[in-house]
């Protein structure tokens, strides 16, 4: 796209742009260099500015670099774009300019670690925000329409994960009428999935099978030896009567919101022993049953595997430590986000890392 030298770098009349100089030890008949940036749909990366080789001091002058984005060093050779660093960004303060690599160079670059992921793109701001408002939310129960004589079943008391998680209640007592209020400071039921729970062995009627809380490591599989215990509760006649709903559509992304309250009203008193819900998110996790890819940075974007995931997470085996990852979902959704992994954990380029 920039190969065009009627084309002009106008990035300083936007942005502020500090100058720097990269060591370029190729041989290359070009006179440029360039630095790309991420992006999924051209292979991974996108060249967004050019420098100029000087072969006598074997550096590359760029002028328009912005602080605090990620930047790939590439040039081309016989139109094949080839790396000649590793993946950087610049910080700046009153005085320097410094330049900063997203992974180290360790005597360990060649090993080969097993990767356990998550996510394929960070926690947006503004949907941990979300979560947060959801801290102070109320389960209740009641015989009376009106819930003038409510009790408290469980309140929300820490900002909960964008998964499908399990409350159990301690008060197992029946009730006709039940709900669950937001906060009155933040009056927005966000709950994007939600299913009344109870105990199979009750054998009430209008129960189907409970959709299993999310298993976001291989830790946490021990759920599934007590699955045969829980159903969920019906207060219609049939689950397709109610998909309608926005907390019961199956989709992460709709919750609703408009309103403080959901209500789950039943002909007669029953037991409902807990509830299983996940709040108002982007749904930029782990889908089981969706397959996907991995890719590493090592002089370009490399192949490291696809996988299909039986869980909320997914496993990839013989990925080279200390690279910068992307991973792909093949089967739905378009954000992506490269990250790192420190201690097992993603750290994603943005948000995690460049946060300014």
């Amino acid at each position: 796209m920039l190969n065009d030298p009627c084309i002009k770098d106008v990035t300083s009349y936007l942005k502020k742009v500090v100058p720097i100089n990269l060591p370029f030890n190729k041989k290359t008949t070009s006179r440029l260099a360039y630095l790309a940036t991420f992006h999924k749909e051209n292979e991974g990366t996108f060249p967004v500015t050019w420098g100029i080789i000087d072969s006598v001091s074997s550096m590359v002058h760029f002028k328009n670099v912005i602080p605090y984005k990620m930047y790939f060093p590439i040039y081309y050779d016989n139109g094949n774009m080839e790396a000649f660093g590793e993946p950087f960004y610049v910080t700046l303060d009153s005085i320097n300019v410094s330049i900063c690599p997203l992974t180290e160079n360790t005597p360990q670059k060649d090993s080969l670690i097993t990767l356990t992921l998550n996510r394929k793109f960070a926690r947006k701001p503004n949907m941990i925000n979300v979560a947060e408002r959801l801290i102070g939310g109320r389960f209740e129960g009641a015989n009376k329409h009106d819930f003038s004589d409510a009790e408290l079943l469980h309140e929300i008391k820490e900002a909960p994960e964008p998964y499908f998680i399990q409350y159990l209640f301690t008060n197992y007592k029946a009730y006709r009428y039940y709900r669950f209020i937001a906060p009155e400071k933040h009056p927005n039921a966000n709950i994007s999935e939600l299913e009344w729970i109870t105990y199979k062995h009750y054998n009430y009627s209008n129960t189907m099978k409970a959709t299993r809380p999310h298993i976001t490591a291989p830790s946490c599989k021990d759920i599934l030896n007590k699955e045969s215990k829980y159903v969920k509760l019906l207060d219609v006649k049939s689950w397709d009567d109610i998909t309608w709903k926005a907390e019961y559509d199956g989709n992460m992304q709709t919750a609703p919101s408009p309103y403080r309250t959901i209500h789950f009203m039943l002909t007669s008193p029953q037991s409902v022993i807990g509830v299983r819900f996940s709040p108002l998110n982007a749904d930029n996790g782990i889908t089981a049953g969706d397959e996907f890819e991995l890719y590493y940075w090592d002089n370009g974007w490399q192949y490291g595997g696809s996988s299909r995931a039986d869980y909320e997470y997914i496993s990839f085996e013989n990925i080279p430590i200390n690279k910068l990852y992307w991973l792909v979902n093949t089967t739905r959704g378009r954000e992506e986000l490269p990250f790192i992994v420190i201690n097992g954990k993603q750290h994603f380029v943005y948000y995690d890392i460049l946060n300014k």
